[in-house]
């Protein structure tokens, strides 16, 4: 009966003029890279509302068929590690979309970075799976995206959103510095089983000093496509560890599963 209630009450959220503008600057505010040398043109760098991004957009010719990923940053928004996976994405020819949670009105941190402590503001877990369906909807309406090819990621807080969004019809999901064994209901992956899942986690990750040695692969419960990777002796950062044979790791199995799904 909670669940009910809970799903009723975020349903009526969601469906809010205030809600709905909040999610859209998400959206607007979303940082977008796209490689030129897809298309034969330019690299295509700012956030979804700038101009000069927008005058890009529309020089993509027709035919044009990218693969796709919706990043969702950790709790202290864009950063060293986003900025890492957004130059690794560049390389390997991905267009790559950031909704920036921070431009919601009145946006909380969940998380204190210097004492390693979470659940400051409990409804950024609502927000941020509202900001994948979001952007998630904004892509689906983009011509030159392949979208076959359109994958979720999230670091952090935002691998916990993307374990916990229920819809399908995705490539793929790429969870890290999450351990999926969070508390109730942040346990486990929660869309379809038949959705890939590459988990990738820090061996002594101090967020999750708690819990040490769980990982998502204790829980993906039968998925035929799933992998769980942990870096022995890695932190938080995954892709900007600066444990450089960690980083590459890492790098190497995120690009390997893209390609392959």
């Amino acid at each position: 009966m909670m669940g009910v209630v809970a799903g009723l009450v975020l349903g009526m959220l969601y469906g809010s003029p205030q809600a709905h503008a909040d999610v859209s600057a998400t959206w607007q505010r979303a940082y977008v890279s796209i490689p030129g040398h897809i298309f034969g043109g330019r690299p295509i760098l700012g956030k979804w509302r700038d101009t000069l991004v927008q005058r890009g957009l529309q020089r993509i010719p027709d035919g044009t068929d990218m693969a796709a990923i919706i990043f969702l940053h950790g709790c202290s928004g864009i950063a060293r590690e986003e900025e890492a996976a957004r130059l690794m994405f560049m390389e390997a020819g991905y267009a790559t979309f950031f909704p920036d949670s921070f431009a919601r009105a009145r946006r909380r941190s969940n998380c204190s970075l210097e004492e390693h402590r979470t659940s400051l503001a409990p409804e950024a877990h609502s927000y941020r799976v509202e900001e994948i369906r979001y952007a998630l909807e904004q892509v689906r309406g983009l011509p030159w995206i392949d979208q076959s090819r359109v994958f979720v990621m999230g670091f952090s807080e935002g691998g916990m959103a993307v374990a916990n969004y229920p819809g399908n019809g995705l490539a793929g999901l790429v969870i890290t510095g999450w351990h999926c064994q969070g508390r109730p209901p942040n346990i486990g992956i929660k869309s379809d089983v038949t959705v890939p899942v590459l988990a990738i986690l820090g061996g002594e990750d101090p967020w999750y000093a708690a819990k040490r040695g769980e990982h998502c692969g204790q829980v993906f419960n039968g998925r035929p496509d799933a992998t769980s990777l942990v870096l022995p002796g890695n932190g938080h950062a995954i892709v900007n560890s600066p444990i450089l044979k960690n980083a590459e790791r890492a790098k190497d199995a995120i690009i390997s599963f893209l390609e392959n799904h």
